[in-house]
C-alpha cells in the first residue's frame, strides 16, 4: 500500500502492494520510482494527492478496500462485478460521492 511504502522503504523494503495501480497506474509507478530513488519528499507528495482513495478503502474496518477499487473501475467503464463477502458492498452514497470527486479531480473519469 502506497501510504505505508515510505516508512517501509526507509527500513529496507523494495516494493509495495497497490490497489491504486488498477485505476491510476501512472501514479503508483511514479511513487515507486520516487521511493527507489530515495526521493521521499516526492513520494509523500504523490501519496498525499491520492490519500482520499486510500481513506475510502480503509473505511468500514477495511471492508471498503476491494469495493473501493471495483467502484472506481466501474466509474471508468470497467464493470468487474461486486466484491465478495466479507467486503462491504456497495459503497455508501457518501463514499461514492467522495470517490467520484477524487476520480474527477484527477481526470480519471
Amino acid at each position: 500500500a502506497e501510504v505505508w511504502a515510505p516508512a517501509f522503504y526507509a527500513v529496507g523494503a523494495r516494493g509495495f502492494t497497490s490497489g491504486l495501480i488498477n485505476v491510476w497506474p501512472e501514479r503508483s509507478v511514479a511513487i515507486s520510482r520516487a521511493l527507489e530513488a530515495g526521493d521521499y519528499e516526492t513520494a509523500r507528495t504523490l501519496i498525499a494527492e491520492m490519500q482520499v482513495f486510500e481513506d475510502i478503502r480503509a473505511e468500514d474496518q477495511g471492508g471498503a478496500n476491494v469495493p473501493g477499487v471495483k467502484a472506481a473501475l466501474a466509474m471508468m467503464g470497467e464493470d468487474v462485478g461486486p466484491a465478495r463477502p466479507p467486503a462491504v458492498w456497495p459503497l455508501s452514497d457518501a463514499q461514492l460521492a467522495r470517490l467520484r470527486r477524487f476520480m474527477t479531480d484527477n481526470n480519471l473519469i
